[in-house]
């Protein structure tokens, strides 16, 4: 537990499990011992979605420790993939041997990529993303270099947009496999080429157990209608047998729907048998291969390709994956964290296509990140959270799914807790294990504590005191055991001899709310107590502020600044601010003190207008097509008397007032402004009337005072007794200046 920016994981022939935390870090998780080391960090360009990306083990890796790291190089314009040497848990820098790098562009470097596997021939595949930026339909554009895939995807001579597919060598140096899609010497072509017309790749699978097929997910673009400008976004889910063109940015899903091609005056549609590019940008041939169709079409989230399971006879543990999923193909949604298990035939073709465990993996935001089996049998998942870091404390986690169809005994759920994670020494910390609880019922529970990483259990009680005095970072760790077999385990970091810093947005408030394009003043004190505060001691220009753009469960970083008095415009780029999508503003706050010792924190801005069918938590509603021309996204929702819905952390600094877009056929409804719960004070009460039509929608508003703070805010809708459908809500409005200021010049319309 406690990862703050942790984007993938490999299971290594030993065991030991490596993540990869995108600001360089590379961590080794060992689950005999259940402890985790740092195994050391490489300078990484890490803004937007770049970083260290990518991680595949040599398959001599026993004899050769040889590891493969796929990364954004630091001060130079390039993504690299090297090879490094693991001297037993420590990654050796200098043995760095650079094997492919590639030119990017970091204006506004989306869609990484970053995946790598090898097969059973010992062929090296690298997923690398379009390197554009966001957009609802095909990334087409001939005056803006950062909003087209022409440039990569469907350029036969540039990498990015791609999955490669080299052959390393002893001496660092690769060799171009047979059946890549170019062959060597082909002019305007890269021979390293295995896909192209790739959008972000995020997740790629070899099958080097079996067929040494790739399974690849490719996350598409935002639109939510389908238009003259192309399909609605779809996901893809693909399975490649040999080399081929994929589409992208001119078609997707499973009947390469088209993207129109407008910059010629004339718009087209490519032929998916013969796509041409004719971009400004584009360096390689203008006749493409054709484009095959997805295996598999969603709407758009972020579908990620997961692994593909063997069972293994020779295992014994009642609680690994059954034989009934052998040779099942598993995928996920990172938004919904939602499995699903494929079982296909031997020629590739779905057989059947299930939700895997519903009760299990019900919708969450977990943000499942990354997936594998273990030679163990078990399911090890890799959990993003919400991301780096609220109150300074990393979100993501990496579990183990254990099969309880056999032995239905479970682990307990280990709760760990301190009064403090950090401090000058002595240092005396206070640990409680209150909440851990077994799902069983089992009372007679044990607990081993390991609170300075040695693997030695340090304390059997369930609420220890420990006294750090040496200084160092310590992984303190806590298993419970059930004694049938169940063990559960948490863990908390505690930084000995050092303060963490703190952080104090004086401006703008955290969970305010705004508007698009507005400014906000940003006001921060970062104070810590070794160094000082940005008032006397620490030079703000040494605070990294990243400001990032949130969607659902996740967000993208920005360009970073200082932290020095500013002010910031919200901008939202290229993303839907009409109400198709759920999307939200970022600060995320970074500060490493004299120490060494870094700390973090973020504050959240949200848009004073919310669609209605956004919300956090609720019950009894239902969403529905939105009939309202006036605006809104492309639904609404439909609620019963006793229904409600909530927004999570908002802060109504400077609002004075609440606005429903509703509509009604009846003048029995109302909607009761609740705080911090649906039976919490209420802040105002309103009135719906009759609209005439529930395709007639109406403004109704209400004042309130601003109870101070941040808080959920919850929207209990009433009518009479047992009623169903009474009214239909489109989207809520906050109204008031909030937290930023609309300072953009004004427009002239006539002269």
């Amino acid at each position: 537990t406690g990862l703050s920016n942790a984007t993938t994981m490999q299971l290594s022939p030993d065991g030991r499990i490596f993540i990869l935390d995108r600001y360089g870090e590379v961590i080794i998780h060992k689950p005999e011992s259940q402890t985790s080391v740092s195994a050391g960090s490489i300078p990484v360009f890490h803004e937007f979605e770049d970083g260290l990306l990518g991680l595949a083990f040599d398959p001599d890796f026993s004899a050769n420790s040889y590891i493969y790291l796929h990364y954004a190089v630091q001060n130079v314009s390039k993504n690299r993939v090297s090879r490094f040497v693991m001297n037993g848990d420590a990654l050796d820098l200098a043995s760095e041997v650079v094997v492919l790098e590639w030119a990017t562009q970091r204006s506004l470097s989306f869609h990484s990529g970053g995946d790598m596997a090898f097969d059973s021939e010992g062929n090296l595949y690298i997923a690398v993303g379009d390197n554009s930026d966001h957009g609802n339909y095909g990334a087409l554009n001939e005056s803006n270099v950062t909003k087209s895939a022409e440039k990569s995807s469907s350029n036969t001579n540039d990498l990015r947009g791609k999955i490669l597919r080299i052959t390393p060598q002893a001496n660092g140096s690769y060799t171009i496999p047979q059946g890549n899609l170019f062959p060597e010497g082909t002019p305007n072509t890269r021979p390293e080429i295995y896909v192209m017309g790739a959008r972000n790749p995020y997740r790629i699978f070899v099958d080097r157990t079996n067929t040494d097929w790739l399974f690849w997910g490719d996350v598409g673009p935002d639109a939510n209608t389908e238009t003259a400008a192309g399909p609605e976004g779809l996901d893809e889910m693909n399975l490649v047998k040999s080399a081929g063109n994929y589409g992208w940015p001119y078609f997707s899903g499973i009947d390469n729907d088209a993207y129109q091609v407008t910059y010629p005056g004339t718009p087209y549609y490519n032929d998916p048998n013969a796509p041409q590019n004719n971009s400004v940008w584009n360096s390689g041939l203008n006749s493409l291969p054709p484009a095959r169709p997805a295996w598999l079409e969603f709407f758009h989230r972020s579908y990620f390709a997961g692994p593909r399971y063997y069972f293994n006879s020779a295992l014994s543990d009642p609680q690994m994956f059954p034989v009934e999923f052998d040779q099942a193909f598993f995928y996920y949604d990172f938004n919904t964290s939602r499995v699903w298990v494929v079982k296909m035939d031997d020629n590739g073709t779905i057989v059947s296509n299930e939700r895997f465990a519903s009760s299990l993996f019900p919708t969450t935001r977990d943000g499942f990140i990354d997936m594998e089996f273990g030679s163990d049998g078990h399911l090890y998942i890799l959990e993003y959270g919400t991301g780096c870091c609220p109150d300074n404390s990393g979100t993501g986690k990496l579990v183990r799914v254990d099969y309880t169809g056999v032995v239905s005994n479970a682990p307990p759920a280990v709760v760990i807790d301190t009064d403090v994670t950090s401090g000058s020494l002595p240092l005396t910390v206070n640990f409680s294990s209150e909440g851990t609880v077994d799902p069983n019922g089992d009372t007679d529970l044990t607990y081993s504590w390991d609170f300075d990483s040695d693997g030695t259990v340090d304390s059997s009680l369930d609420h220890p005191t420990f006294v750090y005095t040496v200084a160092g970072t310590f992984n303190a760790t806590l298993q419970v055991n059930d004694g049938k077999g169940g063990i559960g385990v948490q863990n908390i970091t505690i930084y000995a001899g050092n303060n963490t810093a703190n952080f104090e947005f004086n401006s703008p408030v955290d969970g305010g709310l705004m508007n698009w394009n507005d400014e906000i003043d940003l006001n921060l004190t970062v104070s810590d107590l070794e160094d000082g505060t940005t008032q006397s001691g620490i030079d703000c220009n040494d605070v990294a502020i990243i400001p990032s753009l949130g969607h659902l469960n996740h967000f993208h970083d920005g360009a970073t600044t200082n932290g020095c008095s500013k002010k910031l415009i919200l901008d939202p780029r290229s993303l839907d601010t009409d109400g198709e999508m759920d999307i939200f503003y970022v600060l995320n706050s970074r500060y490493e003190d004299t120490g060494g010792l870094t700390a973090f924190d973020q504050l959240i801005l949200h848009p004073k207008r919310q669609e209605a069918e956004f919300y956090f938590e609720g019950n009894g509603v239902t969403k529905i097509t939105n009939t309202d021309t006036a605006g809104g996204g492309s639904e609404a929702i439909r609620v019963d008397h006793g229904s409600h819905i909530a927004f999570k952390g908002r802060n109504l600094l400077n609002i004075s007032g609440v606005k429903y877009r509703v509509a009604a056929t009846t003048s029995d409804g109302e909607i009761e402004f609740r705080m911090g719960s649906r039976t919490g004070p209420i802040l105002a009460t309103t009135s719906i009337p009759n609209t005439g039509s529930i395709n007639n929608w109406i403004e109704v508003e209400s004042t309130f005072t601003d109870p101070g703070g941040k808080n959920d805010l919850y929207f209990v809708f009433k009518g009479n007794s047992g009623q169903q459908d009474i009214f239909d809500i489109n989207y809520i409005e906050f109204v008031g200046a909030g937290v930023s200021v609309d300072n953009s010049p004004p427009e002239v319309v006539e002269v």
